[in-house]
């Protein structure tokens, strides 16, 4: 299986839209232009301070929290109940 970086892998996840949420480390600033051409929420040098990582994730939660959300509806005995549908995936 070849090998396969990190910008090229989020040109795949792009393809199939832009609902994921995109951050990354790094250790040099050589692929900081190809990043943010991806639409990258953000960028944490290496290492990655628990601080900016903290915030960084603080940020995404907010953006996350805002969207409108998918919901999966499942009738049971109880009736209908309903789920964000990412929470079905963890």
């Amino acid at each position: 299986m070849p090998k396969r970086d990190g910008i090229s892998l989020a040109r795949e996840i792009r393809k199939k839209g832009d609902e994921t949420m995109v951050i990354y480390t790094l250790s040099t600033t050589e692929y900081a232009m190809d990043a943010f051409g991806i639409h990258a929420l953000g960028y944490l040098p290496k290492p990655v301070e628990y601080t900016e990582l903290k915030k960084t994730l603080d940020m995404i939660k907010t953006l996350y929290d805002v969207r409108p959300q998918k919901y999966i509806h499942i009738m049971g005995d109880e009736g209908s109940q309903k789920f964000r549908s990412w929470t079905l995936l963890m």
